[in-house]
């Protein structure tokens, strides 16, 4: 069959004289039929030396020959030329793709090899274990043909808005909390070298100066990452850096239920670890590499990330501390030229290591703990040298770029460390409650005791001070956890206020600790400058916490107000004393208070709760919802609203004798959210942030 096909070939005479020697009793080749034979499907017959065949002159018509045949095409040739057609049709897509980045790599076709010859091409490849390069080089390589265009490719935004959006991120944003560092600042650079970084701190940024571009710009950037993470399952330094970053200034969905970040950590964790980043760390010659410090930075972010959602949320750890750690705190310390916001990481896992010691030796989340422990030598110990580390820090931290934030820092992790003596005595203070003196606990408190107690409270109201005294634009520039911090602050102001309460009514007024005990004025005060901060549209996460501290605020005032009694009763008639859950003090004056001109009157009890609760007084509705605003505090200026909406009267809420049957429809909280509220706060739960959130 093979000399019969050759045979076949082409035109050639002499090929076909060799092949009738070599087969004499070959039938002769008949030539190829006319055309009009061919139309009319008749057997064409030829006819001596006549130009014409039998069926043309039978029928008197023109016998057209057809032209030579055409010469068959190698199997081989035709793959060639199909391979061909793909490399040029792929560079034309890569390079309409990216028209912006010149230098970038496309995916070149190669033509196809035999098996003997990829055989011994995996052969000659060692068997040894791929580094983190040539994993992130390998996957970018072979994905790189469906890389998404990017924001500015597809329309979102043009470049001048990217440029400005990037220098603002760079200038502004990054000084704060440096967990990425480019190795450029060059914005085309970027966008070409890390694409998801790139729509990440164009993401971020957004929300400080152009909140009408953070939508659009955040759904692309989850997109991609569910898309190149889960659904491609790639892995890279530029997808943790991507992830890190957003996870610092996470955006609520409002169609999500779900409001943390914590997600977008755990993937960067991920794939640190399968990247095996963590062997590219080691001190010595080799840290000099920008690899190697690029590595060290990446594990110190996700380090830190881990470690502040655990403490904030009251969750296990993702990345326990190891000599990883301290390993990688020494690469970026140690270098010839130490970069400031190098310097300012590892600061920032220094204290935060001292704060992940606080949480696992105090463990707050322990309700199992024996009451009064506090004053045992091992706490006091553990106490004095926690505050001795972080007093050595407070010295020894000199990179922040404003000493507000540094203050912020410092107050938060104070909190942290006197936290055990605040659960100490809120145990006290719930397992003595039968009695009729609500504050009677305090009288057998120690010195020590009593000395951490009025720390904590005099660091979550600096806390909170410094965080209203911050201008707007640096304010907007923050990440998350700033306001986390004044979140955990608020609620320890408001847990200590039975003991403020005890000792103002026991303390002379010439002390320190005399002013009203009420965490009432710093509640305002945080409420009106979240509502500066997200005035038209500007920082949407912080809207968020905004109406957490609303919640918050409503229902402490609610147990400041409510009447509590053997009967269940707040007229002058009832048997027994009548105290609120959070002191006898009003919050209060009801001849003085602020009216806004978006604002409606609505009914609210008055301060005393032995009064008559009919007299109407005037509550604002301010950009969190339900909130009246005394005159004596600090926030007496008038709040921004965001979205003023209309309450139900509220005197209902305030009032035992209609508790049951309030219609809580329109109000900030319900039933079951008030509930939940005394559950969290007043049961000493440490999961309260989850359930703000």
């Amino acid at each position: 069959m093979d000399l019969e096909a050759e045979s076949n070939e082409g035109p050639n005479s002499a090929a076909d004289a060799r092949s009738e020697v070599r087969r004499p009793g070959r039938r002769f080749k008949t030539p190829i039929a006319c055309v009009p034979c061919r139309m009319t499907k008749t057997r064409c017959v030829s006819i001596g030396d006549l130009d014409s065949c039998e069926a043309c002159l039978r029928k008197s018509r023109a016998c057209v020959r057809p032209g030579p045949a055409k010469p068959r095409t190698n199997p081989s040739q035709k793959i060639r030329e199909l391979e061909g057609k793909i490399a040029s049709l792929s560079q034309a897509l890569s390079a309409r793709q990216h028209q912006d980045q010149p230098g970038e790599p496309t995916l070149l076709a190669t033509p196809t090899q035999s098996v003997s010859s990829g055989r011994s091409r995996d052969a000659s490849i060692p068997s040894i274990r791929p580094t983190w390069q040539i994993f992130q080089e390998s996957q970018s390589r072979h994905s790189s043909a469906q890389v998404d265009l990017d924001v500015v490719d597809q329309g979102l935004l043009d470049m001048p808005t990217a440029e400005v959006l990037f220098n603002h991120w760079n200038d502004s944003m990054r000084p704060i909390l440096p967990i990425v560092l480019l190795s450029e600042d060059n914005l085309r650079e970027c966008r070409r070298g890390k694409p998801m970084l790139f729509l990440a701190i164009l993401s971020v940024a957004s929300g400080s100066i152009l909140p009408s571009f953070q939508s659009p710009l955040v759904k692309e950037l989850k997109r991609q990452l569910a898309r190149q993470i889960l659904e491609q399952g790639r892995r890279s330094m530029d997808l943790i850096q991507a992830c890190l970053l957003y996870s610092q200034y996470y955006t609520h969905d409002p169609e999500s239920p779900h409001a943390l970040p914590t997600q977008f950590v755990s993937a960067a964790i991920t794939m640190l670890c399968d990247l095996d980043m963590v062997e590219q760390i080691a001190p010595g010659p080799s840290s000099r590499t920008n690899e190697s410090r690029e590595a060290a930075r990446a594990y110190l972010a996700c380090w830190y990330a881990a470690s502040s959602n655990a403490i904030l949320f009251r969750q296990q750890t993702l990345m326990p501390p190891s000599a990883k750690l301290e390993a990688c705190i020494s690469v970026l310390s140690t270098a010839d030229s130490v970069r400031t916001s190098d310097a300012l990481l590892c600061s920032l896992a220094r204290l935060q290591l001292v704060l992940d010691n606080v949480s696992n030796t105090f463990d707050p989340g322990d309700k199992q703990a024996v009451v009064g422990e506090f004053d045992s030598p091992t706490v006091q110990y553990q106490l004095r040298r926690f505050q001795e580390r972080l007093t050595s820090w407070k010295e020894s931290e000199s990179s922040f770029i404003d000493d507000r934030l540094k203050r912020c820092s410092a107050e938060f992790a104070n909190i942290c460390v006197h936290h055990v003596a605040l659960k100490c005595y809120m145990q006290r203070l719930l397992a003595g409650s039968r009695s009729e003196d609500y504050h009677a606990s305090v009288d057998v408190l120690s010195s020590g005791h009593l000395k951490a107690l009025f720390c904590c409270w005099d660091s979550s109201q600096a806390l909170l001070d410094a965080y209203t005294s911050l201008d707007v634009r640096l304010a907007r520039s923050l990440p998350n956890h700033y306001l986390m911090w004044t979140l955990s602050a608020a609620v320890a102001l408001i847990k200590l206020t039975p003991f403020r309460e005890a000792m103002r009514a026991g303390t002379a007024t010439t002390t320190m600790h005399s002013e009203e005990a009420s965490a009432l004025p710093s509640l305002d005060a945080m409420l009106s400058k979240i509502s500066e901060i997200v005035q038209d549209g500007y920082l949407p996460q912080a809207k968020t916490w905004g109406m957490a501290l609303a919640k918050l605020r409503f229902w402490y005032l609610h147990k400041k107000q409510v009447c509590i009694t053997a009967h269940g009763r707040c007229d002058s008639h009832s048997d027994g004393p009548v105290y609120s859950a959070f002191g006898d003090r009003s919050e209060q004056s009801p001849t003085e208070i602020d009216v806004t001109s978006h604002l409606r009157p609505v009914s609210q009890p008055l301060s005393d709760p032995r009064q008559s609760m009919n007299t109407p007084v005037v509550v604002g509705i301010g950009a969190f919802g339900v909130n009246s605003t005394p005159s004596s505090t600090s926030a007496t200026q008038q709040r921004h609203a965001v979205d003023a909406t209309g309450t139900a009267p509220v005197e209902a809420a305030y009032n035992p004798l209609t508790y049951a049957a309030t219609d809580w429809d329109d109000l900030v909280l319900d039933a079951d959210s008030l509930r939940e509220f005394d559950s969290l706060m007043m049961d000493e739960s440490d999961f309260w942030m989850k359930s703000l959130m």
